[in-house]
């Protein structure tokens, strides 16, 4: 008690460092309140950048990287301690490096964000990108840098080909419905007189006895009928879009007799050689459309300008999550341009001057009533590979 009594009072001195240390208690306090705010709003920042779908990237006035995300890291490669700091010539092939660089400079020059579309050929492929970049300004004035954010697009513009196609594939379809419609009615108003010419022709070459040149003239009139006859039978086989009657068939036996029917229309004496490196199954096809389709094919192959050699038809079959029945006709002829291999299966299109642009467009057509394919490429050496593809 005495001790205690002892202990002098404190000092206004005293009393006002200890008040001040209290305020720098409370003012620690407040900072470290402060920082923990700060922590957790970065690390929520980092986490939102860090997941979002595109990649944000930010470089200061020197074109170093200072901040990158997941998405970034995943699309050049690197990872974010491999970025850091370095420039794009340091981190992407010069060409993608050049091209970020003279964007960089265009966003500085102008001090306003731009919007760039980019085609890229990264290390996992080819990529699509729409990348917004914006200039950085420090808080007095000046340039800090530039920040990046990419939106990758290589999926949409795939979508958006895909459905250019389907569109394409849509409009072509119809067109063939009405090509089809009104070849439908002309087939059939031409057969009629088609019809009385024949008749008429038989008539006169039993009734009468025409000399050497009205014999002439009655064939003439004669071959031309038969080829408005055909002209007419491949109208109507292209306006009949009819399904396929499947059923199991002897792939070599059909193949077989094609041959034989385009030999004996286009020209008996033509070598056609089939080559058939494998047993065939039975294949679940129309018989008498698929034939039509090869004898179109093998006649085609036979009558190929500049063809030489013997026409090979190779019948195999394709493995894989749909067998397919894989028969090609190969010629060695003067072949296909590039610019008129998909034009050569349209109705009409023809190069030869007695043709009707009708067969292959039969062919096709055939192919799809069997969800198959019909295709040409260039025979290797020279000429022209037709392929006909069609499910087992």
């Amino acid at each position: 008690m005495d001790a205690l009594q002892r202990i002098p009072p404190a000092t206004p001195r005293q009393r006002e460092l200890e008040e001040h240390l209290r305020e720098l208690e409370r003012a620690l306090s407040d900072i470290e309140a402060q920082h923990e705010r700060d922590s957790q709003y970065w690390a929520q920042l980092e986490a939102v950048i860090d997941n979002a779908p595109l990649a944000i990237y930010l470089k200061d006035a020197h074109h170093k990287y200072l901040l990158v995300n997941r998405e970034f890291e995943r699309l050049s490669g690197g990872t974010r301690a491999q970025l850091v700091g370095r420039d794009d010539f340091e981190v992407f092939p010069l060409p993608i490096a050049t091209l970020f660089r003279e964007q960089d400079s265009e966003v500085v020059a102008k001090m306003k964000g731009i919007e760039f579309r980019e085609t890229l050929t990264l290390a996992d492929g080819t990529h699509s990108f729409i990348t917004s970049k914006f200039p950085l300004r420090r808080a007095k004035g000046g340039l800090f840098g530039v920040a990046g954010l990419c939106t990758e697009i290589t999926a949409l513009e795939a979508t958006q080909q895909e459905l250019a196609r389907t569109q394409a594939e849509l409009l072509k379809k119809e067109q063939l419905a009405a090509l089809g419609e009104l070849a439908a009615v002309v087939a059939h108003e031409v057969r009629n007189p088609l019809a009385v010419i024949f008749n008429a022709l038989q008539t006169l070459k039993h009734s009468s006895r025409p000399d050497e040149q009205g014999k002439l003239m009655l064939d003439v009139i004669g071959e031309e009928a038969e080829r408005l006859n055909g002209m007419v039978t491949s109208l109507l086989d292209l306006a009949r879009p009819e399904a396929p009657r499947l059923a199991p068939t002897q792939v070599i036996e059909l193949v077989r007799s094609s041959i034989d029917a385009a030999r004996s229309a286009a020209r008996p004496q033509a070598e056609v050689r089939l080559v058939v490196p494998e047993p065939l199954p039975l294949a679940q096809v129309d018989e008498q459309k698929l034939h039509q389709a090869l004898v179109n094919l093998v006649s085609n192959a036979i009558q190929a300008t500049g063809r030489s050699g013997p026409v090979v038809v190779r019948a195999s079959t394709e493995q894989g999550a749909r067998p397919m029945l894989r028969l090609e006709i190969v010629d060695d002829g003067d072949g296909v341009a590039p610019d008129l291999r998909e034009r050569i299966f349209t109705p009409f299109f023809t190069e030869r001057a007695r043709g009707t642009g009708l067969g292959l467009a039969v062919v096709r057509r055939v192919a799809e009533a069997h969800q198959g394919t019909a295709t040409v490429e260039p025979t290797p050496g020279g000429g022209a590979t037709f392929v006909l593809r069609v499910p087992l």
